[in-house]
Protein backbone atom coordinates (compact mmCIF):
# COMPACT_ATOMS: atom_id res chain seq x y z
CA UNK A 1 0.00 0.00 0.00
CA UNK A 2 1.72 3.36 -0.98
CA UNK A 3 1.15 6.73 1.17
CA UNK A 4 0.12 9.44 -0.09
CA UNK A 5 3.02 11.60 -1.14
CA UNK A 6 3.74 14.71 0.63
CA UNK A 7 3.46 17.62 -2.36
CA UNK A 8 6.73 18.70 -3.66
CA UNK A 9 8.29 21.76 -3.42
CA UNK A 10 10.41 23.90 -5.51
CA UNK A 11 13.96 23.71 -3.53
CA UNK A 12 15.20 26.82 -2.57
CA UNK A 13 17.29 29.40 -4.40
CA UNK A 14 20.82 30.03 -4.21
CA UNK A 15 20.12 33.52 -3.57
CA UNK A 16 17.08 33.48 -1.20
CA UNK A 17 19.23 30.96 0.91
CA UNK A 18 22.35 33.13 0.70
CA UNK A 19 20.10 36.36 1.93
CA UNK A 20 18.50 34.16 4.81
CA UNK A 21 21.93 33.19 6.11
CA UNK A 22 23.41 36.96 5.55
CA UNK A 23 19.92 37.93 7.49
CA UNK A 24 20.65 35.18 10.28
CA UNK A 25 24.61 36.56 10.67
CA UNK A 26 23.19 40.38 10.70
CA UNK A 27 20.20 39.39 13.84
CA UNK A 28 23.31 37.18 16.05
CA UNK A 29 25.73 40.30 15.54
CA UNK A 30 23.46 42.87 17.10
CA UNK A 31 22.06 40.81 19.35
CA UNK A 32 25.66 40.54 20.47
CA UNK A 33 26.47 44.26 20.43
CA UNK A 34 23.60 45.93 22.14
CA UNK A 35 24.45 42.94 24.73
CA UNK A 36 27.99 44.48 25.35
CA UNK A 37 26.98 47.66 25.21
CA UNK A 38 24.14 47.37 27.73
CA UNK A 39 26.41 45.48 29.93
CA UNK A 40 29.13 48.13 29.11
CA UNK A 41 26.47 51.01 30.84
CA UNK A 42 25.42 49.29 33.44
CA UNK A 43 28.70 48.89 34.81
CA UNK A 44 29.46 52.78 34.61
CA UNK A 45 26.34 53.62 36.32
CA UNK A 46 27.46 51.29 38.81
CA UNK A 47 30.45 52.78 39.72
CA UNK A 48 29.29 55.15 42.51
CA UNK A 49 27.29 52.52 43.87
CA UNK A 50 30.11 50.12 44.37
CA UNK A 51 32.41 53.34 46.07
CA UNK A 52 29.10 53.71 48.98
CA UNK A 53 29.32 49.83 49.26
CA UNK A 54 33.24 49.78 50.29
CA UNK A 55 32.86 53.34 52.30
CA UNK A 56 35.07 55.49 49.79
CA UNK A 57 34.18 59.05 49.63
CA UNK A 58 32.81 60.13 46.18
CA UNK A 59 35.23 62.77 44.05
CA UNK A 60 33.44 65.20 42.12
CA UNK A 61 35.89 65.38 39.17
CA UNK A 62 35.96 60.89 39.33
CA UNK A 63 32.09 61.48 39.20
CA UNK A 64 32.42 64.01 36.61
CA UNK A 65 34.62 62.11 34.00
CA UNK A 66 32.79 58.35 34.84
CA UNK A 67 29.42 60.79 33.56
CA UNK A 68 31.38 61.93 30.39
CA UNK A 69 32.27 58.28 30.01
CA UNK A 70 28.69 57.06 30.40
CA UNK A 71 27.09 59.03 28.23
CA UNK A 72 29.19 58.06 25.38
CA UNK A 73 27.83 54.83 25.20
CA UNK A 74 24.13 56.04 26.13
CA UNK A 75 24.08 58.21 22.76
CA UNK A 76 25.08 55.34 20.56
CA UNK A 77 22.34 53.20 22.10
CA UNK A 78 19.82 56.23 21.40
CA UNK A 79 21.12 56.48 17.54
CA UNK A 80 21.25 52.56 17.26
CA UNK A 81 18.10 51.88 18.92
CA UNK A 82 16.10 51.19 15.73
CA UNK A 83 18.55 48.82 14.73
CA UNK A 84 18.46 47.47 18.49
CA UNK A 85 14.46 47.28 17.92
CA UNK A 86 14.57 45.20 14.86
CA UNK A 87 17.19 42.80 16.56
CA UNK A 88 14.83 41.79 19.11
CA UNK A 89 11.84 41.83 16.93
CA UNK A 90 13.88 39.41 14.29
CA UNK A 91 12.96 35.78 14.91
CA UNK A 92 14.93 32.96 13.46
CA UNK A 93 11.80 31.59 11.84
CA UNK A 94 12.99 32.82 8.33
CA UNK A 95 15.83 30.05 8.53
CA UNK A 96 13.46 27.55 9.85
CA UNK A 97 11.35 27.91 7.13
CA UNK A 98 13.84 26.64 4.48
CA UNK A 99 12.03 24.27 2.56
CA UNK A 100 13.02 20.69 3.82
CA UNK A 101 14.94 18.94 1.47
CA UNK A 102 13.40 15.56 2.77
CA UNK A 103 10.12 16.46 1.29
CA UNK A 104 10.62 14.77 -1.98
CA UNK A 105 11.08 11.60 -0.90
CA UNK A 106 8.22 9.31 -1.03
CA UNK A 107 7.12 7.03 1.99
CA UNK A 108 6.37 3.84 1.55
CA UNK A 109 4.22 1.27 4.05
CA UNK A 110 4.91 -2.21 4.32
CA UNK A 111 1.92 -4.75 3.20
CA UNK A 112 -0.43 -7.07 5.18
CA UNK A 113 1.80 -9.97 3.72
CA UNK A 114 5.01 -8.71 4.92
CA UNK A 115 3.62 -7.44 8.76
CA UNK A 116 1.60 -11.02 8.83
CA UNK A 117 4.66 -13.58 7.51
CA UNK A 118 6.38 -15.73 10.11
CA UNK A 119 9.75 -15.22 11.90
CA UNK A 120 12.96 -16.27 10.08
CA UNK A 121 14.17 -19.02 12.42
CA UNK A 122 17.67 -18.34 12.73
CA UNK A 123 19.74 -20.99 12.14
CA UNK A 124 21.77 -23.14 15.41
CA UNK A 125 25.39 -22.44 15.73
CA UNK A 126 27.07 -26.00 14.82
CA UNK A 127 27.81 -28.03 17.21
CA UNK A 128 31.97 -28.87 17.22
CA UNK A 129 34.13 -31.51 18.83
CA UNK A 130 35.44 -29.99 22.42
CA UNK A 131 39.05 -29.29 21.78
CA UNK A 132 41.34 -29.73 25.16
CA UNK A 133 45.04 -28.45 24.89
CA UNK A 134 48.26 -30.53 26.21
CA UNK A 135 51.32 -29.24 26.66
CA UNK A 136 53.59 -30.99 25.11
CA UNK A 137 55.55 -33.31 27.66
CA UNK A 138 57.94 -35.05 25.72
CA UNK A 139 61.54 -33.40 26.84
CA UNK A 140 64.85 -33.90 25.07
CA UNK A 141 67.73 -34.89 26.67
CA UNK A 142 69.23 -31.06 27.18
CA UNK A 143 66.25 -30.11 28.65
CA UNK A 144 66.23 -32.37 31.27
CA UNK A 145 70.32 -32.08 31.89
CA UNK A 146 69.64 -28.17 32.26
CA UNK A 147 66.52 -29.42 35.08
CA UNK A 148 68.54 -31.14 36.72
CA UNK A 149 71.30 -28.43 36.51
CA UNK A 150 68.56 -25.90 38.16
CA UNK A 151 67.47 -28.32 41.07
CA UNK A 152 70.98 -29.21 41.85
CA UNK A 153 71.90 -25.38 42.04
CA UNK A 154 68.59 -24.69 43.79
CA UNK A 155 68.89 -27.32 46.57
CA UNK A 156 72.84 -25.93 47.35
CA UNK A 157 71.45 -22.67 47.88
CA UNK A 158 69.02 -23.59 50.26
CA UNK A 159 71.15 -25.93 52.65
CA UNK A 160 73.71 -22.89 52.59
CA UNK A 161 71.32 -20.78 54.29
CA UNK A 162 70.02 -23.13 56.65
CA UNK A 163 73.80 -23.85 57.35
CA UNK A 164 74.67 -20.22 57.89
CA UNK A 165 71.78 -19.93 60.35
CA UNK A 166 72.83 -22.88 62.55
CA UNK A 167 76.05 -21.57 62.43
CA UNK A 168 75.32 -18.23 64.15
CA UNK A 169 73.20 -20.38 66.85
CA UNK A 170 76.71 -22.11 68.06
CA UNK A 171 78.95 -19.18 67.36
CA UNK A 172 79.25 -16.57 70.60
CA UNK A 173 78.91 -13.32 69.53
CA UNK A 174 78.48 -10.23 71.58
CA UNK A 175 78.52 -12.83 74.80
CA UNK A 176 75.79 -15.26 73.76
CA UNK A 177 73.55 -16.88 70.37
CA UNK A 178 71.75 -14.71 68.57
CA UNK A 179 69.24 -16.75 67.38
CA UNK A 180 66.20 -18.82 68.75
CA UNK A 181 66.67 -22.96 68.38
CA UNK A 182 63.26 -23.29 67.94
CA UNK A 183 62.71 -20.81 65.39
CA UNK A 184 65.33 -22.34 63.38
CA UNK A 185 63.84 -25.47 63.82
CA UNK A 186 60.82 -24.05 62.02
CA UNK A 187 62.87 -22.57 59.54
CA UNK A 188 65.27 -25.51 58.87
CA UNK A 189 61.67 -27.59 58.41
CA UNK A 190 60.09 -25.41 55.86
CA UNK A 191 62.98 -25.03 53.54
CA UNK A 192 63.49 -29.10 53.89
CA UNK A 193 59.32 -28.96 52.39
CA UNK A 194 60.80 -26.14 49.29
CA UNK A 195 63.36 -28.77 48.41
CA UNK A 196 61.05 -31.66 47.95
CA UNK A 197 58.81 -29.76 46.33
CA UNK A 198 61.37 -28.55 43.44
CA UNK A 199 62.57 -31.61 43.57
CA UNK A 200 58.67 -33.06 42.44
CA UNK A 201 58.53 -30.48 39.89
CA UNK A 202 61.61 -32.18 38.25
CA UNK A 203 61.49 -35.90 38.30
CA UNK A 204 58.78 -35.96 35.09
CA UNK A 205 61.89 -34.74 33.55
CA UNK A 206 63.75 -37.98 33.98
Amino acid sequence: MKAKAAPHKPPPKRKDLDTSLRSRTWFLFLKAFFSTLNRVISVRNGFSEQLFRHNEKPNVKSDTRNSYFVGIPEKVREILKPFSDSAASTSTDRVDQLTNQFDALEIYEPSEGFLNAPDIQRPEPTKKEQVIYEVDSSQSLDEALIAFRMTCKDLAEVRKYISNLWLELVTLENGGPTRDPGVLAVVTNTAVEFGRSIVEDVIPAF
